[in-house]
């Protein structure tokens, strides 16, 4: 091989385009570094918000779970008021029915008084003395 002026010559400019080649290559450019160190910014904030983010579903999650054992006591508490409101109603049923049941007797008896005093027993004779002997006991 025969090393002419023109085959030095490309030597030369090869060298030179990969020595040039390497040199950007690994020094980068400044606009993508900047832009490089807008994405880093930008995936730090949105990281942070995700944290934030956790955080306050964290909180949730336990206010959630706070509010699920009050809701079930609660629930426990109305089925049990529930519970004694059908017993009272039961209780007031039976009790409006002795009521009832007392005020039938209670006009029974008045006008049975009412018609003793119109007309008054009369007895006589064995009668009148056993009467005597019942009250007087």
């Amino acid at each position: 091989m025969k090393l002419d002026i023109k085959s030095i010559l490309i030597l030369v400019l090869l060298g030179f385009t990969l020595i040039f080649g390497y040199k950007w290559y690994f020094s980068g450019d400044d606009a993508s570094e900047e832009k490089l160190n807008q994405l880093q910014e930008q995936y730090d904030e949105i990281e942070k918000e995700k944290q934030e983010s956790n955080k306050r579903l964290n909180d949730n999650s336990i206010i959630i779970d706070s509010l699920m054992v009050a809701d079930s006591l609660n629930t426990e508490r109305i089925a049990l008021l529930e519970f004694n409101v059908r017993e009272a109603e039961d209780k007031a049923e039976e009790s409006a029915g002795k009521l009832s049941e007392m005020q039938k007797q209670l006009a029974a008896t008045r006008k049975k008084i009412k018609e003793l005093k119109k007309n008054p027993p009369n007895r006589t004779g064995d009668d009148l003395l056993n009467s005597i002997k019942n009250k007087t006991k």
